[in-house]
């Protein structure tokens, strides 16, 4: 269910399906050098994931996202005034009483559901888009977020769309993969297992458009060889965006 009720905190959050995460960490181990770390149910904690997402090349979060609702956040900052609340320091911005566009979205983690008013952010099992503002990510190549609806954002003049995409972008990854709208696990596992092929082989190697390209192109053809329906919601909603920052 959503949790967008107390700015996507507190709305009771359900079980996930099987992800692609399982088939995503045994691709990439069998690919790249180093380390894979797979986190997942109970162990995937806010404090877990917060502490491991600095140390990797690859980031990969498969679980809820969400764009919350700005009438339940409380009154939204104008987006006449985004830009000279992004220009003030983050204790500035954090202490304003304006609701501040880079917390009205994030990833819902373990503990979430049990979150109340008196946990601080840093463990309350959602991790916003402000709090990913404040990591450094200068070393990421690429951050996949494979959750509903984390491309969305405030929109604000000659500042694009203020949310999770974003605040990736200012943590320092260098590319991210982001939703529109939600998107059924099957379609999302066999997406990403054609993205992650590309990706680290052959000439798509480290061309993350590209990747993605190859990917929608199999899944359509694989749609059409099994007579499916081939709709784009079942396969445009993950887009990629290189940091222009």
């Amino acid at each position: 269910t959503r949790g967008d009720a107390i700015c996507g905190r507190g709305g009771g959050w359900s079980q996930l399906p099987i992800t692609e995460a399982n088939t995503v960490a045994a691709q990439l181990a069998g690919s790249i050098s180093g380390r894979i770390w797979l986190a997942t149910g109970a162990h995937a904690t806010e404090a877990s994931i917060r502490t491991a997402m600095p140390k990797r090349r690859f980031i990969h979060l498969a679980t809820h996202g969400f764009f919350a609702d700005p009438v339940a956040c409380g009154r939204p900052a104008d987006p006449r005034r985004v830009a000279s609340l992004l220009q003030r320091s983050v204790a500035d911005g954090a202490a304003t009483p304006l609701v501040d566009p880079m917390s009205m979205s994030g990833v819902v983690l373990s503990g979430a559901n049990r979150s109340c008013a008196s946990v601080s952010p840093a463990r309350d099992g959602v991790l916003s888009g402000r709090e990913v503002a404040r990591m450094d990510l200068r070393g990421t190549e690429l951050v996949v977020l494979s959750a509903c609806e984390t491309g969305l954002g405030v929109r604000a003049a000659d500042e694009g769309a203020l949310g999770l995409s974003r605040a990736f972008m200012v943590a320092g990854a260098a590319h991210t993969v982001v939703s529109l709208w939600q998107v059924p696990s099957r379609e999302t596992r066999r997406l990403f297992e054609g993205f992650y092929a590309a990706l680290v082989s052959g000439k798509h190697r480290g061309d993350v458009a590209g990747a993605m390209r190859v990917a929608r192109l199999k899944l359509l053809r694989d749609f059409r060889s099994r007579k499916q329906g081939a709709s784009t919601f079942l396969w445009a909603a993950f887009v990629p965006f290189a940091n222009g920052l």
